[in-house]
C-alpha cells in the first residue's frame, strides 16, 4: 500500500497525518506565516521522525498522494490581503454593485473600492464588443486593477460573457507579461441571482493569485520528490481535486469541512444520530453540526456578509482560540476577534507577545504543562503569562491575583462556547440530552466538558488524534468535481435535463484530468427543490421530481473516484501503554485551587475508566473534568459523561 499524507494549515499550527498499513500518525508543527513552504516542509520531517525515518526524501519515496486543506482563503479575508479587484457590472448597478455595497460594506471596498466600470448592451457586431469592452477594461486598468471580474445581468450579459470569452485571447493575449487576469462570473457558476454570482467572482479574484503561487510551489515541491499523484486540495464541497482543477473561493471552510467528514465518519461508529463539533484552534473556534451521518450545509454560504453561489458548511464560528487576545474593557472582559497566532504567539511562548491568551490562562490554572506543550515542541514560561494575565485581566477587574485573572478568562471563554452551542441547538430545534459534543483541535477538549455542562450536554467525545483531527478528516473526502446549475423560477421542459448534461460534461472532463475513467466513477446528484432536499444517484426521475417545482431549484452535479477516501478504522484508538498512572497536580477547580489527579493519555488502555476531577492529559492536548463527569476509553476515543 502507497502511504498517504494530510496535512491542514492553521493560524498557529500545521497538522500533519500520516497513514500508513500499520495505522496513522499524526504531528504538529508552528506555522510559518510569512512562508507557507517552511511549515509545509516541516511537516513531512517532522512525520519522518515519527515514522522512524531518516528524513523528508526517505519519506516521500512512499508517499503516494499528499492532500491539504488550508485557511490561506479565510485568513487573507480576515486581514484584508488579495489583488486589487476591478469588476465590469452592468452601468446601472456599478454604483451599489447589485447591492452588495449595502450588505457587505467593508469587504467591497477591500477588493473593489472605486474599481468599477458600468456597461450596458452593445451592438451585436464583433466590433462593437471590442471596442466597449476594451473601453471599460482600460478604464480598470487605469484605476489599479490587478485582476478583472466581468459579471452582467440577464440574457444580455450571459450571452456577452460568452461572446467576450471566445474573444479574450485576442483583446488581452495571455502569453504576454502583464497581462491582467479575466474572470467572467458564469465560469464559477451560471447563477441567475446577480448579487450571488458577482461575489464570488470577486472572491475568487480576490484570492486567487496568492493562493495560487503557494499551491503550485507545494504541488512542484512533491513532483520533485516523486510522489505518484499531484497535490490534491481539499474543497468545501466536501471532495478533494487537484491544484489545477480547484477554484479558490471553494478553499474556503476547507479545513472545517475536514473536521466535519471525520466526525461524519465518527458519528456513525458510535451510533450518533446529531452530533455538534467545536474545533478549537489558534484564533477562532468553529462548531458544525453532523446528522445522520453527514456533516450539514448551507444551500448558499455566505463569507463576511458577501453571498456565494455555492454551498458551505452551516458554521457558526466564535472569535475564541488558543491564542486569542483577552483584553479588558469598560469593566468587561472581551476575548478576540485580534489573536497572538503563532507569531509573537501567547505571552507565555516567550517570542515578543505582551498580551494574554487562553493559552496562557491554561497554563497558570495548572491545565497545560510547561515543558511538555505540543509534544515538547515549545517551553512555555509560566512567569510571563501570570505577569500578562495580572496586569490585562486582573487588574483591571479588581481581581486578588493572576490565577484569579486566569480562571475569569477560562469561564468566560466557556460561557461563550456554551452560549453559541445553545443558540445553534435553538436554531435547529435540537434538545441537549440528545447531542453529542465532538470535540478536537489543539484546544478543544481542554475545557469541552465545562462548556458542555453550561450548555446542558451530558455526552462528549475526545476523538482519536483529536489535536490534528481536521488533518485527518481529509482523508475521508472522495476525489470528486462536483457543479452546479440554479434556477430561480420553475424550470422550463428539458431545461434541467441539458442543463444536467453540461455538467455531466464537465465533471467527466475533469474526471478524466485526474487520471480517472468514466468506469472508476460513481454519480450523486443533489437535487434541491420546493424547500427540500434529494439525493439521486441518476438522472432517471429528475423530470418527474421537479413536475411542479417552485422558487430557486439547485443541481449539484457530482461524480466521484470510488473507493478514494478513507474508511473509519484509522478512527480507531490505538492500544494504550500500561496504565494511567498515579500523578497529581495542583489547578483550578471552580476558582479554587485544588490536586486532581492527571490521568496520561497515552498509557491509558481500552476500558479503562475514571472519574473527575481530574485532567486527561497527552502529548498534543489536555482536557479539565469537573466533578460529576466520569470517563472511559473506547476503540473510538474517550467517552465523557456526566
Amino acid at each position: 500500500m502507497a502511504w498517504k499524507v494530510t496535512i491542514d494549515n492553521g493560524s498557529t499550527f500545521t497538522d500533519g497525518c500520516l497513514f500508513t498499513e500499520a495505522g496513522a500518525l499524526s504531528v504538529k508543527v508552528l506555522t510559518t506565516p510569512y512562508d507557507l513552504m517552511s511549515c509545509f516542509i516541516e511537516v513531512f520531517r517532522a512525520l519522518a521522525r515519527a515514522a522512524g525515518l531518516p528524513g523528508e526524501t526517505e519519506l516521500l519515496r512512499q508517499v503516494g498522494e499528499v492532500r491539504y486543506s488550508t485557511t490561506a482563503g479565510t485568513n487573507a479575508l480576515l486581514v484584508r490581503k488579495g489583488v486589487r479587484v476591478g469588476l465590469v457590472a452592468e452601468r446601472d448597478a456599478a454604483a451599489d454593485l447589485y447591492g452588495l455595497r449595502n450588505r457587505a460594506p467593508e469587504m467591497i471596498d477591500t477588493i473593489v473600492s472605486a474599481r468599477v466600470a458600468g456597461l450596458e448592451p452593445c451592438g451585436e457586431s464583433s466590433e462593437d464588443l471590442d471596442r466597449v469592452l476594451l473601453a471599460a477594461i482600460r478604464e480598470l486598468l487605469n484605476k489599479g486593477a490587478q485582476s478583472i471580474v466581468i459579471s452582467l445581468p440577464g440574457a444580455w450579459g450571459a450571452e456577452l460573457e460568452r461572446q467576450a470569452k471566445s474573444r479574450y485571447m485576442k483583446l488581452m493575449p495571455g502569453h504576454l507579461l502583464g497581462a491582467v487576469p479575466i474572470l467572467f462570473s458564469r465560469e464559477l457558476c451560471s447563477d441567475p441571482d446577480d448579487a450571488r454570482r458577482t461575489a464570488t467572482g470577486l472572491l475568487n479574484a480576490f484570492l486567487h493569485r496568492d493562493m495560487a503561487a503557494f499551491l503550485y510551489h507545494a504541488d512542484n515541491w512533491l513532483r520533485e520528490r516523486h510522489v505518484g499523484q499531484p497535490l490534491r486540495i481539499m474543497r468545501n464541497d466536501q471532495g478533494c481535486g487537484r491544484v489545477a482543477k480547484t477554484t479558490a473561493v471553494k478553499t474556503l471552510d476547507s479545513g472545517p469541512m475536514g473536521g466535519l467528514l471525520g466526525a461524519a465518519a465518527l458519528s456513525r461508529r458510535i451510533g450518533a444520530a446529531r452530533v455538534v463539533t467545536m474545533d478549537v484552534g489558534g484564533t477562532s473556534t468553529d462548531f458544525g453540526l453532523v446528522e445522520n451521518h453527514r456533516p450539514l450545509t448551507e444551500l448558499f454560504g455566505s463569507v463576511h456578509e458577501l453571498p456565494l453561489s455555492f454551498s458551505l458548511p452551516a458554521l457558526r464560528t466564535a472569535a475564541l482560540g488558543g491564542g486569542s487576545i483577552v483584553r479588558v474593557r469598560n469593566g468587561r472582559m472581551q476575548i478576540g476577534p485580534d489573536s497572538a497566532g503563532a507569531l509573537p504567539g501567547p505571552a507565555c511562548f516567550g517570542r515578543g507577545g505582551q498580551e494574554p491568551t487562553l493559552t496562557d490562562a491554561a497554563l497558570l490554572a495548572g491545565y497545560l504543562q510547561a515543558q511538555g506543550f505540543a509534544a515538547g515542541a515549545l517551553s512555555l514560561q509560566e512567569n510571563l503569562a501570570e505577569r500578562a494575565i495580572f496586569e490585562h485581566v486582573a487588574k483591571p477587574l479588581g481581581l486578588r491575583d493572576a490565577r484569579a485573572g486566569a480562571w475569569a478568562v477560562l469561564e468566560t471563554f466557556s460561557l461563550r462556547a456554551a452560549e453559541t452551542i445553545g443558540a445553534i441547538l435553538r436554531h435547529r430545534q435540537w434538545k441537549p440530552e440528545e447531542i453529542t459534543l465532538v470535540c478536537y483541535g489543539g484546544s478543544g477538549p481542554l475545557l469541552a466538558c465545562i462548556a458542555a455542562e453550561h450548555a446542558g450536554i451530558r455526552d462528549v467525545v475526545i476523538p482519536p488524534h483529536s489535536s490534528n483531527f481536521s488533518a485527518m478528516g481529509v482523508a475521508f473526502s472522495e476525489l470528486t468535481h462536483e457543479y452546479r446549475w440554479i434556477s430561480d423560477s420553475s424550470p422550463a421542459d428539458g431545461a434541467a435535463l441539458r442543463a444536467l448534461e453540461a455538467l455531466r460534461e464537465r465533471a467527466s472532463r475533469d474526471m478524466f484530468g485526474e487520471g480517472v475513467s468514466g468506469d472508476e466513477t460513481a454519480l450523486s446528484i443533489r437535487l434541491n427543490a420546493n424547500g427540500s432536499e434529494r439525493y439521486l444517484n441518476s438522472a432517471d426521475d429528475l423530470a418527474s421530481l421537479l413536475d411542479g417545482a417552485t422558487g430557486t431549484t439547485v443541481l449539484d452535479y457530482r461524480l466521484a473516484k470510488r473507493a478514494s477516501a478513507e474508511t473509519s478504522p484509522h478512527l480507531v484508538q490505538r492500544a494504550g501503554g500500561a496504565g494511567a498512572g498515579g500523578a497529581r497536580r495542583e489547578v483550578l477547580v471552580a476558582g479554587k485551587r485544588r490536586s486532581v489527579d492527571v490521568v496520561e493519555a497515552e498509557g491509558v488502555r481500552v476500558g479503562d475508566s475514571g472519574a473527575g476531577p481530574c485532567l486527561l492529559e497527552s502529548p498534543y492536548w489536555s482536557a479539565m473534568l469537573p466533578g460529576g463527569w466520569r470517563w472511559n476509553l473506547a476503540e473510538d476515543g474517550f467517552r465523557l459523561a456526566r
